[in-house]
């Protein structure tokens, strides 16, 4: 408000609730104002006056609204600004003799609610940008509907954005709006500190630059020659890495405020979070795509070895019968012959055929092997469990393997379990287990070579211990021995052999709950050492 005396000035200071009285002729009868300031002047000075003649025209405006109210003659409330932007509600209370009218400072209130409506505008236009960013898919499709939004907001005509190659070391043109596809091919690689993009990449900071149609300076040529006044540029990241930049730029205004600088601030860090997060999924769905058609090659792969193994496990079962039948036969000759006591043999003969019977009884050996394998490969081999005598078991081993010992002189030692103790196991196989390491023991040794056997009970497990002196295995060939069919080239074929024997040695301990495990030193020899459960 203003007085037209020449000693009154109009100060912005608040002004605190006041009032003023007028008579029935809009004379001011009474006044109280708490910050004089307003008027400079004391109140004493207003009384007598006319309302209309302490107001200039700049504020008759506000003698209307009073007068308009005081005809109506009844209560009133409104508020007025005056163009010093102070902000009064104002009161009005007539009567029949007078008017009380008070005044109330707002100024600093609506300043307030100007605040957090532009707050509000901000905050609404963020989470606005922050649904887009977590609701889109593609990085063009999030950048254009970023764009849409905050070109409106901020009043802009152009972005870039800039991806960093790594291996090149430069950016490139992934995503553009307001520039045309020539200008966009022609900078569609830009070297680290080149342009105003190349160095905030080059540097990894902000770069704001106004007033760009009077600059000189030869960073902003490039914009300027595009109509841009004013451009700001910001390094994207994530988890301290650089992604690339993030600009927009405009060609109607010189400056953008702080608060503008804020938003693009914010919007630049939550796109740089949808970024990676769409580069890291991107890189995860081209990994899922190279697993889905390694998985799609490994199945028709498995279903080709499935086949394959079928079919040998068929025809090994094929063959093994097959072979049973005949062997059987020579085994029942060879028995009669040997024991026909009307046409004794000779002892020559005696010797040659028996020669053939132990000939036959490895083969069915081998043969027993084979088909045991293949069940225990298809599931159809049934467990057998009752109490044994381990000391037992082993002497049995030893007496059926100690003829071949004995052609190549090589002794057998076994230390017995000391112990009377059962073991609640599958006889049959333990005694399968313990021949197949025996034998071995004894075929892959030198001439006058020794085998030594050891027994033990620990922590509720059998331990069987098979060492020999033999010619002993490679630390290559140390996981290929237990494969099926496996035989080592440095042995095969002098030494006798199928391969199976290790290979079913493992099926079997495992199918008694148990383990195997070797160690060996070529020229030394090997040790092969079981771990079976005690059983019950």
């Amino acid at each position: 408000m203003e007085l037209k005396d020449k000693n009154i000035k109009i100060y912005q200071k608040p002004l605190n609730d006041s009032y003023f009285i007028l008579d029935e002729k809009l004379c001011i009868k009474e006044v109280h104002i708490d910050n004089c300031d307003l008027f400079n002047l004391p109140n004493s000075s207003l009384k007598g006056r006319l309302l209309k003649d302490v107001l200039t025209e700049d504020y008759l405006q506000f003698f209307e609204h009073i007068f308009s109210q005081i005809q109506k003659g009844t209560p009133a409330i409104f508020e007025f600004s005056i163009k010093n932007n102070l902000a009064m509600e104002v009161k009005i209370y007539p009567s029949r003799y007078q008017t009380t009218v008070v005044l109330k400072d707002k100024t600093k209130l609506t300043h307030i609610n100007q605040i957090l409506k532009e707050s509000n505008k901000k905050t609404s236009f963020l989470s606005e940008v922050s649904n887009d960013i977590i609701l889109s898919k593609e990085p063009k499709q999030l950048l254009t509907s970023l764009f849409d939004k905050i070109s409106a907001y901020l009043d802009l005509d152009l972005y870039v954005n800039y991806i960093l190659d790594d291996k090149k070391q430069k950016i490139r043109l992934t995503n553009y709006q307001g520039i045309s596809e020539e200008v966009a091919k022609e900078i569609e690689w830009l070297e680290m500190g080149q342009e105003v993009c190349g160095t905030v990449a080059r540097d990894q900071t902000r770069i704001v630059a106004e007033d760009v149609s009077t600059s000189s300076d030869p960073m902003v040529q490039l914009i300027k020659g595009l109509g841009v006044k004013s451009y700001v540029c910001h390094p994207l990241f994530s988890n301290g890495k650089l992604l690339g930049t993030l600009s927009f730029g405009s060609n109607k205004r010189e400056k953008f405020t702080s608060d503008e600088l804020e938003v693009v601030d914010q919007v630049c860090k939550q796109v740089a979070i949808s970024l990676e997060r769409r580069f890291l999924i991107t890189k995860l769905e081209e990994k899922n795509e190279a697993l889905e058609h390694s998985n799609y090659e490994l199945s028709i792969a498995k279903e080709e070895s499935d086949q394959g193994n079928k079919a040998k496990t068929e025809f090994l079962l094929l063959m093994s019968h097959e072979f049973r039948t005949p062997l059987n036969t020579i085994n029942g000759f060879i028995q009669i012959l040997l024991s026909d006591l009307q046409n004794p043999l000779s002892e020559e003969q005696k010797n040659r055929l028996e020669k053939m019977r132990k000939a036959s009884k490895q083969l069915q050996f081998m043969i027993n092997d084979i088909l045991d394998f293949v069940r225990y490969d298809i599931g159809t081999l049934n467990l057998e469990f009752d109490y044994i005598d381990i000391n037992d078991i082993i002497n049995d081993c030893i007496h059926s393997i100690i003829s071949s010992a004995n052609r190549k002189d090589i002794n057998i030692y076994y230390h017995e379990l000391n112990t009377n103790v059962l073991i609640y196991s599958d006889s049959k196989r333990v005694k399968q287990v313990i021949i197949n390491l025996i034998s071995n023991a004894v075929k892959y040794n030198t001439e006058r070579g020794k085998v030594f056997i050891k027994s033990t009970i620990e922590d509720k497990n059998l331990i069987i211990e098979v060492k020999d002196t033999g010619v002993g295995i490679s630390e290559d060939e140390l996981s290929l021995i237990f494969s099926p069919f496996y035989r080592s080239p440095s042995n095969f074929p002098s030494i006798e052999g199928t391969g199976i024997g290790l290979a079913l040695v493992r099926q079997i301990v495992d199918e008694l709950g148990g383990d195997v495990s070797v160690v060996s030193s070529v020229g030394k020899g090997s040790s092969f050492v079981v771990k079976i459960p005690i059983g019950m």
